[in-house]
């Protein structure tokens, strides 16, 4: 139970830095741009499905392993990813936005995380989320949100490569070139 009480408390905070940390009306906008292409809904309802499924299928015992050591691990993923997230959110600064746009003055951001990786924010949730799935013992949860999640960030990660190459132009292209989407020497 207290590693349950511990998962809740890190998404708990995940939402908290989500909001915490957006500055900025375009920062923390809900109404998306036609280049976000429906991904920020789609994360959002990923989330939400992943919490209550996590919490329903602790309450059923469905897909449950044991505790120790799997829960601890889940826990530091968890943690990892909240200090991924707010490392990469606070090197974008205002640019880090809720949904998808560009703004008529978009930089192109190398710093930070973003040295080595394009999106380490969405490395970030995974590592949160499917950490959340394995602090709660549960392979069930943990393979579905981890699916689903890839699912939803490839698709978010191809609307923003389209729309910042087409803003950004060759400085974006050489910078794909350069970095990893995710993790370096993997993807």
């Amino acid at each position: 139970m207290p590693h349950t009480l511990l998962a809740l408390a890190v998404a708990a905070l995940f939402f908290a830095i989500e909001g915490a940390l957006r500055r900025g009306q375009a920062a923390t906008s809900t109404t998306p741009a036609p280049t976000d292409r429906g991904t920020t809904r789609v994360l959002s309802l990923t989330y939400a499905l992943t919490l209550g499924a996590g919490l329903g299928l602790s309450r059923l015992g469905v897909g449950r392993l044991p505790r120790q050591p799997i829960a601890s691990l889940g826990l530091l993923a968890m943690a990892a990813g909240l200090g991924l997230r707010v490392w990469a959110m606070r090197t974008l600064g205002p640019a880090y936005t809720r949904t998808l746009r560009v703004e008529a003055d978009q930089r192109l951001v190398r710093s930070g995380p973003y040295r080595c990786i394009r999106h380490p924010g969405y490395l970030a949730s995974l590592l949160v989320w499917v950490g959340f799935g394995v602090a709660l013992a549960n392979w069930l949860l943990s393979v579905s949100s981890a699916a689903a999640l890839v699912w939803a960030y490839r698709r978010r990660m191809a609307a923003e490569e389209r729309m910042l190459e087409a803003a950004l132009g060759d400085a974006y292209r050489v910078y794909v070139r350069q970095t990893a989407r995710l993790v370096p020497g993997l993807y």
